[in-house]
């Protein structure tokens, strides 16, 4: 869980606000998410800070906007144990944040 945790946090610690970081950011995200085992989520979340949970819900809402049925079935797991740990304030920041919006909404 360390490595994963790891590479979770370098992806979350800045959002990049240009494309081509945006996607590399995304792809590092999209990479952990799918590799790391259902029971392994609500551990890797609860060690993750609260900036670090509102950038993983923007990149869990950009994997969600790309329709692929496998991913969001995952980013619908990390969704809902994102969401019971840090709230619906985090949908709400994640979707409001103008900054560093990972999709447009």
């Amino acid at each position: 869980m360390a490595s994963t945790l790891s590479a979770l946090s370098g992806a979350l610690t800045k959002l990049s606000i240009d494309e081509v970081g945006k996607a590399s950011q995304f792809e590092c995200v999209r990479a952990v998410v799918m590799k790391t085992k259902e029971s392994e989520v609500e551990a890797v979340v609860r060690e993750l800070s609260p900036p670090q949970r509102d950038a993983l819900m923007k990149h869990l809402y950009n994997g969600l906007s790309m329709g692929d049925s496998k991913l969001s079935s995952i980013m619908f797991l990390w969704h809902k144990e994102l969401t019971q740990q840090a709230g619906i304030g985090c949908i709400i920041r994640s979707l409001t944040d103008k900054s560093t919006r990972c999709i447009d909404v």
